[in-house]
């Protein structure tokens, strides 16, 4: 079977520990998310987000996969919470920092849609591919507006 992806890469003007504090820290990523995180900062330690998507709240529950500042972080979750269907698997979410000569390189890479029942699966990818895409729109001016 196909390993169905999303991927997205931004460039930003900050230094790479600058970055790390919106992907790293649960403060950080509930800004950029607009939720509630809980990010227990080791390998194994717990991954929780809560929020309100298209006026319905959600959670987010799963585990960290591994965790090495000021350059990676990789979860694993689940959507524990939708309006349709039973979101029956895990994905791997893998943010990704690397130094630039301008700033910062982000890379996330989101996992395992293939494993989706096939009835949805097109859907929710689609469904994730636009709105990492707005997720990351904003993210550069999030963290070089936390420079000023």
């Amino acid at each position: 079977m196909e390993t169905l992806t999303v991927t997205k890469v931004v460039e930003i003007e900050a230094p790479i520990e600058q970055v790390w504090t919106f992907v790293g820290t649960a403060e950080g990523l509930g800004r950029w998310f607009e939720a509630e995180v809980v990010l227990e900062g080791q390998d194994g330690g717990r991954y929780e987000e809560r929020g309100i998507h298209h006026d319905r709240p959600y959670f987010i529950a799963g585990t960290v996969v591994k965790i090495e500042p000021p350059r990676e972080l990789v979860v694993s979750c689940r959507l524990e919470t939708t309006r349709d269907v039973m979101w029956p698997i895990y994905t791997t979410l893998a943010f990704r920092l690397e130094s630039t000569p301008n700033g910062t390189l982000g890379k996330l890479v989101h996992s395992g849609f293939e494993n989706l029942p096939e009835e949805y699966r097109e859907d929710y990818l689609n469904g994730f591919e636009a709105e990492w895409g707005e997720t990351f729109e904003r993210f550069p001016s999030l963290v070089e507006a936390d420079l000023a």
